[in-house]
């Protein structure tokens, strides 16, 4: 992507109105309350799971502005336990691809009546979606930590606010959890045993937004003061 475009891209992106990740996430203040509000759900009502990526790399500046928003979210305490592991090198993400496969080749049962080979590409094929992302985020938090049993919400909750920032400068991201689970970042990046592994997000331009899911209705969600019968 040249200059030009990248420029117009972001230009684009940091718009669905001009602002939008200022509006959704407090980075700047604006006259306008009415236009900040219906850009933050905005922001918030187009956020998607995506699972294939166009190659476009992503620039160390929205890295960093979306890192830089996300960690203004809450944190028991103010410890900010988090560190973010960003992997962009693409031997790197071959090698978590790779930790990938040999991981949920050992959780499968059929390996042993099929080919191994067979196994092993039909469970890359699957992957190919979530490893066209140029990168690959790493959600960690440190066990070492004051208040350590705190890291359980705090993880999450900043993993959140990535999603919703990412989706604000136009880009999609995936939590997972399981499709690259812990144990294939922390064999790939070699991680040390005092940083507990809330997620992977992979982070890139989207190949397509996908349409929005069904939803329960509200009244099915909601508890009213207590639980009855």
């Amino acid at each position: 992507m040249n200059r030009k475009s990248r420029r117009e891209f972001l230009k684009a992106s940091i718009g669905i109105g001009t602002g939008v990740a200022a509006a959704a996430l407090g980075c700047a203040q604006s006259s306008d309350s009415g236009n900040n509000e219906q850009s933050f759900f905005k922001v918030v009502h187009s956020r998607r799971s995506i699972r294939e990526y166009k190659p476009d790399p992503v620039p160390t500046q929205d890295i960093e502005r979306i890192l830089e928003s996300a960690k203004l979210c809450p944190t028991a305490g103010n410890r900010q336990p988090w560190k973010f592991l960003i992997i962009r090198d693409k031997d790197k993400i071959e090698s978590l691809k790779k930790a990938t496969i040999e991981y949920r080749l050992s959780s499968r049962d059929d390996t042993a009546e099929k080919d191994e080979e067979l196994v092993r590409e039909e469970i890359a094929k699957g992957l190919s979606g979530y490893f066209s992302a140029p990168v690959f985020i790493g959600v960690l938090t440190d066990s070492e930590a004051s208040y350590p049993g705190m890291n359980s919400h705090d993880g999450p909750i900043v993993a959140s606010y990535i999603c919703l920032v990412a989706r604000a400068m136009n880009y999609g991201t995936v939590y997972m959890t399981g499709s690259v689970p812990g144990i294939a970042l922390r064999k790939a990046a070699n991680i040390p045993d005092r940083y507990d592994i809330t997620c992977v997000i992979a982070l890139g331009v989207p190949k397509s937004w996908p349409e929005k899911p069904s939803k329960k209705p509200l009244k099915e969600l909601i508890v009213r003061e207590e639980f009855v019968g």
